[in-house]
């Protein structure tokens, strides 16, 4: 068994897993290449049962409050795909330029993940950490 804190994971492949958690219970989840999810802390084990290799990018986020986290409504003119009182991700249909007073964010734009860059390119998968 090992343990993931909370974050967001984003799935590169398709995926099919079987979970195991400590009390013995088991499940199997499939996650589409492309879909972006936020996962509570956990603690389990894995094993792929699907017929590829599991690629996934998770942003653990340390220090998070024992508590699952509480979804956030957005106003956001992109592509809002998850929000909560910890990040904001979103596609960003556009290119845009930052400033350095804008929030921390991973960006993952044509199979790189770049930390705070000053030009996003269009069609990213952004993740901005929010201020706590």
């Amino acid at each position: 068994m090992h343990e993931h804190t909370a974050g967001v994971r984003i799935f590169l492949t398709d995926i099919r897993n079987r979970f195991s958690m400590p009390d013995g219970s088991t499940s199997d989840v499939s996650r589409r290449a492309g879909e972006i999810i936020w996962a509570e802390a956990v603690r389990h084990s894995n094993v792929n049962i699907g017929n590829n290799s599991v690629e996934i990018l998770e942003l653990e986020i340390k220090g998070l409050p024992k508590r699952p986290a509480r979804e956030v409504s957005s106003g956001s003119a992109e592509r809002t795909v998850l929000e909560n009182e910890f990040v904001r991700v979103f596609i960003l249909k556009h290119g845009s330029h930052r400033g350095s007073s804008d929030p921390d964010t991973v960006v993952v734009s044509g199979g790189q993940v770049l930390w705070n860059p000053r030009d996003v390119p269009p069609d990213s998968v952004v993740v901005e950490l929010k201020r706590r």
